[in-house]
């Protein structure tokens, strides 16, 4: 199996993520392995699953990402997040009004 690359922020997101309610499940393996430009990560609550693609900075997505976008992102909510603020945007999206 390959082993996908973790963008260095991925594990203090993730924390954060969780700490806002949502479960993550780390899906970095699945891209190499079998769907090219797959979401780093699953984040779900209340009913509502989001694919999450950490990045550092201002990097932007790959082509493969780009082209999973593309072709999926009318079928599951995708986000980039790239910090607490992004978290907390997230959060505030899929959750204003609601509980988890």
């Amino acid at each position: 199996m390959i082993h996908g690359k973790r963008d260095a922020n991925q594990a203090v997101l993730t924390g954060y993520l969780e700490q806002c309610g949502w479960h993550v499940i780390d899906t970095a393996d699945v891209g190499p392995n079998c769907i090219p430009g797959f979401p780093d990560a699953l984040a779900m609550c209340g009913g509502i699953t989001v694919g999450v693609e950490f990045k550092v900075g201002v990097e932007g997505l790959t082509v493969s990402e780009g082209r999973f976008w593309e072709a999926h992102g009318y079928a599951l909510p995708l986000e980039i997040v790239r910090d607490m603020d992004g978290v907390l945007a997230m959060t505030r999206k899929y959750f204003v009004g609601r509980v988890c």
